[in-house]
């Protein structure tokens, strides 16, 4: 159980109730001259459909409250108006609820999660021990580790079990949000604080979450009947209930059972691995078959190795009722928890801790990803861990069951990897060997590039994490040219070397597009024709700055400059990433695509000859640069000068400049 204990806030933070907050049915009564809060016994519910309730706001730090928005209470800190993110640490709180006549309980609620930057941001917590201020109170962390949606339509749900612990108490519930820089949206509704059944197993053991599971507030009982989800999985009875009852659907739960003696764990001998049999308690009646089972890291599960009669475990999988006469779930489902720890630790492909790493072995397609190609974005969950991938148009993700490796794809591809809950100082990806050495590809936070880009999918590729993006819990790796990666092997590690590649100091440019205009550059369109809006921009889907003169099928004319700030040269150093394309020849690029110096401020210009790799007819960044030695001691400005005409009209990108 850990506790999660707010004591790094400073005890200077303001602390303001929302004044605005109704308090509908009558939560406070007069007794005595004095005001005293009705505690609340079970069942305890709360929809936040039209008001907050009995729940009240506390605001910690920076700006911003829980309010009721589309019949949930919404926290964000982004203004969808004004397009502007505000700071802020704020609790929507309980009232008291009495747990005096339970011996256990689990709290439950609907939520919606979009672009979560990091899952300790939106929390949800219970004490014993208010202390009328969110900083002065001692919380245990019921869970942090939620999906992140892909639309406000579906809502996703936890149930959690209150720990033991706490049982017979007085306790209060807590929402915890926050948001820096950039912000997560989060909606909940449907909050319900219940009695449970709570009886051990058959054996009287119980299935618990392996120690290295977020949600250490789950311990989960043989009787639940469950929600399915891991953290409230579905009692084999439940799931058989819903199949037989017509509800089975395409998308995948967790399923709690025990091994069957019989029928015994049979080979499928045409793919080798084992179809299997549980039941609520591990005997013969109301079985539900897992047709050719999978472990948590893609292993095929044999009947002689890995599976005993009477085995406690979580599958995760899809339900179905086979020619209407079968309940099972299908092929490829997974075994989550084999008694009471990560299944099949020796060959676990997610969350498989060795030493200071945590290793995804997609050689095994520990997510299973499916094997068809698709350019949908898709969600797959393998324990703790969740994975996001999406192709582009024309060049799909998949996995190759024949090759055994992940094909993610080209440029504007991306996989993102989520449930972090510790540091991610360092990321290594292995490629397949027969991978393009043309790739370039790196790890983003949100739009943040977070490391050194790097170039060639074969073999180890090493991204080391900046300092300040170490904690986020959720990495994306995004392809960046227009060349297949191939996956076989994805490593975090929550320490990493200081030096060498990666996010070292003297390793970084001077100014670094990947995330935007940085500070004292500007734009200056010398002739830009009426149909264009711009002609430098910033693309995030690229991570840099682009330039065109065409739109819309059509060449324009054009002439736009891309201009540093005043810079002192002290060692007269100029390089610059740069990738150009559809300028139909080399001789092209470097005529339609060149570089400035100005020593008076821009009054003037001077062509600068600089050296460059790329050939402006692939989206292929590479390194250009010229050596400014005769500058060293003076104040420049640099000019990226962009030209298009009604024949050529290319596209020029620039990143990671370093000038000084």
């Amino acid at each position: 159980m850990k506790k999660f204990l707010f004591s790094i806030l400073a005890a200077s933070l303001c602390l303001v109730a929302c004044e605005d907050v109704p308090a509908p049915y009558g939560v406070y009564y007069m007794e005595k001259g004095e005001e005293v809060e009705t505690v609340e016994t079970l069942p305890y519910s709360e929809s936040f459909s039209t008001s907050l309730g009995a729940w009240s706001n506390y605001l910690t730090s920076g700006a911003g409250a829980w309010a009721i928005n589309y019949s949930c209470a919404t926290a964000t800190g982004y203004n969808s108006s004004t397009k502007v993110t505000t700071d802020g640490e704020y609790f929507l709180v309980s009232g008291p609820i009495s747990l005096a006549d339970a011996t256990t309980a689990h709290v439950s609620y609907e939520y919606i999660l979009r672009y979560v930057r990091n899952q300790a941001y939106q929390q949800c917590l219970i004490t014993n021990n208010w202390k009328d201020d969110p900083n002065a109170t001692t919380w245990t962390v019921l869970t942090q580790n939620h999906t992140e949606g892909k639309d406000y339509t579906n809502f996703s749900s936890h149930s959690i079990t209150v720990p033991d612990s706490l049982m017979g108490d007085t306790v209060r519930v807590a929402f915890y949000f926050k948001c820096e820089t950039s912000s997560s949206t989060w909606e909940v509704k449907n909050f319900a604080l219940e009695a449970s059944a709570g009886t051990e197993a058959a054996d009287g053991s119980l299935f618990t979450a392996s120690s290295g599971n977020s949600n250490s507030g789950t311990e989960i009982t043989g009787e639940q009947l469950g929600s399915g989800t891991l953290e409230d999985p579905y009692n084999a009875a439940k799931a058989l209930a819903i199949i037989t009852s017509g509800q089975a659907s395409s998308s995948k739960v967790y399923v709690m059972g025990r091994i069957c003696a019989s029928p015994a764990p049979e080979i499928n001998t045409s793919y080798g691995n084992a179809t299997y049999y549980i039941s609520a308690d591990g005997s013969t009646t109301d079985q539900l078959e897992i047709f050719r089972g999978y472990s948590l890291g893609g292993n095929k599960f044999t009947a002689t190795t890995d599976l005993s009669a009477g085995d406690s475990v979580i599958v995760y999988g899809q339900l179905t009722y086979y020619n209407n006469t079968t309940p099972e779930m299908t092929t490829g489902s997974s075994i989550v928890y084999l008694n009471g720890e990560t299944a099949s630790s020796g060959n676990n492909g997610s969350g498989n801790t060795e030493g200071d790493a945590i290793t995804f072995d997609f050689s095994k397609n520990c997510f299973n990803v499916t094997t068809t190609k698709t350019v949908d974005e898709n969600t797959y969950t393998s324990g703790e861990y969740t994975l996001k991938i999406a192709g582009t148009s024309g060049n799909g993700y998949y996995y190759n069951s024949s090759s055994k490796y992940l094909i993610l794809g080209k440029q504007g591809a991306y996989l993102t990897l989520s449930g972090f809950t510790g540091t991610v100082a360092k990321i290594v990806i292995t490629g397949r060997d027969a991978a393009s050495a043309a790739v370039q590809q790196n790890i983003f936070c949100g739009d943040d590039a977070v490391s050194t880009a790097t170039t060639g999918a074969t073999g180890s590729n090493t991204y080391v994490i900046a300092s300040n993006y170490r904690t986020i819990g959720t990495y994306t790796l995004k392809v960046l040219s227009a060349h297949n990666t191939q996956i076989t092997k994805i490593e975090v590690y929550s320490t990493a070397e200081e030096s060498g590649s990666g996010s070292s100091d003297e390793n970084q440019p001077d100014f670094d597009f990947t995330s935007g205009l940085p500070d004292g550059w500007t734009i200056e369109n010398k002739t830009i024709d009426s149909n264009l809006d711009y002609v430098w921009t910033y693309s995030s889907q690229y991570s840099c700055m682009v330039a065109t003169g065409y739109k819309g099928g059509s060449r324009y004319d054009s002439e736009s400059w891309l201009i540093s700030p005043a810079v002192e040269l002290e060692n007269g150093v100029f390089s610059f990433n740069e990738a150009g394309n559809y300028f139909t020849t080399t001789d092209n690029f470097n005529q339609y695509a060149t570089v400035k110096i100005s020593l008076d401020n821009g009054s003037t210009w001077n062509d600068l000859e600089i050296t460059r790799t790329a050939t402006g007819t692939a989206f292929n960044f590479a390194d250009a640069g010229a050596t400014l030695g005769e500058y060293v001691d003076e104040t420049v400005r640099i000019a990226f000068v962009y030209k298009s005409t009604t024949s050529i009209a290319g596209t020029w990108e620039i990143k990671n400049v370093t000038l000084h």
